[in-house]
């Protein structure tokens, strides 16, 4: 049967493409191909940080917003707590016994506090801690109609960006830091659905291209200046962040291959490490060093694997739950 392509299923497959390509360069010199800090592929990267993750933020916040909590939030945080938190469990101890005890990874056992391994977000599966704080955190916030108007709506975004802005990024439990970074962006999502259904007349549409472009040219100058992007939680990065996913909906762009690649997003995340990292570690021990080479196959096996396991284990109603939480 041939598969829906859609914009929202594009944007997934944008944003799994950005997360396996910063995975594979490596977050600093230390990790992943440890390029140096002013190469071009760390200035690629830091470029797209102020989209790679604000773009699947915003992606939940609009799903969500079609398919809310009804009656009850007690279930849905149930029903998320299965999806996100099994996983999270389970892939996520396997990926950190792996990464640390597998010859030519970037990290040791004693890199990992295996006492509080799921409580201290490690990795890239703070996202889902943070996410998961979220989830319940709208679906009480649904439930008793505090965001059902356009009013009390932008009154809620206000008091979050209001905290975002404010926010020192502390090391927290669970995922709590990753909340509030993600929390305004999963909002723009829902409110330009339940409130705009993902629509913007032309003078709109303009209007935000022209503060995306100015947004751009001031967070490059940035990157090129100081050698780093703006600090994470920043009103730039909401402007780009933001902007970049309204404009990106609202076009109604559609790629089969985004599209294809998106379907799979959760299976993305899980597991591309598994395939970018695994990839970098036989390509080294056959003493292959070439950048490209390290580069095109870390971003093809990083998003072919989890396509692959998902094909898989989703077959098995055990393997189903434990691995994807379905």
């Amino acid at each position: 049967m041939e598969r829906n392509i859609n914009t929202i299923d594009t944007a997934r497959g944008l944003a799994c493409i950005l997360l396996v390509f910063f995975h594979v360069v490596g977050g600093n010199a230390l990790s992943g191909l440890k390029v140096h800090d002013d190469s071009f592929l760390r200035y690629i990267c830091d470029s797209f940080s102020y989209i790679r993750m604000p773009l699947f933020a915003f992606l939940s916040g609009l799903v969500y917003a079609i398919r809310p909590v009804q009656e009850n939030w007690k279930p849905f945080v149930r029903g998320k707590a299965k999806t996100l938190l099994i996983p999270l469990v389970v892939v996520g101890s396997f990926f950190a016994v792996v990464r640390a005890i597998m010859p030519g990874t970037n990290a040791t056992l004693s890199d990992f506090n295996w006492q509080t391994l799921h409580v201290v977000p490690f990795e890239h599966f703070w996202f889902i801690q943070a996410l998961f704080i979220i989830f319940v955190l709208i679906s009480i916030v649904d439930y008793y109609g505090l965001a059902s108007s356009v009013g009390k709506f932008f009154v809620f975004c206000a008091i979050s960006i209001s905290i975002y802005s404010v926010w020192q990024y502390p090391p927290v439990y669970f995922g709590l830091s990753g909340a509030v970074f993600l929390l305004p962006f999963f909002l723009i999502g829902l409110g330009f659905k339940r409130f705009f259904n993902c629509y913007l007349n032309r003078k709109y549409f303009l209007l935000f291209i022209s503060v995306l472009i100015i947004s751009l040219i001031y967070s490059q100058y940035y990157i090129l200046y100081y050698g780093e992007p703006v600090r994470k939680v920043s009103f730039l990065t909401i402007l780009v962040g933001g902007l970049f996913a309204i404009l990106f909906v609202a076009s109604g762009f559609k790629n089969s291959f985004l599209s294809y690649v998106g379907f799979y997003s959760y299976a993305v995340f899980l597991f591309h490490v598994f395939g970018s990292a695994g990839v970098r570690v036989l390509l080294n021990s056959s003493g292959i060093n070439n950048v490209i080479v390290h580069l095109v196959l870390g971003l093809g096996c990083g998003l072919a694997l989890p396509i692959i396991i998902q094909s898989i284990f989703y077959k098995n109603k055990y393997a189903k739950l434990a691995l994807f939480g379905r």
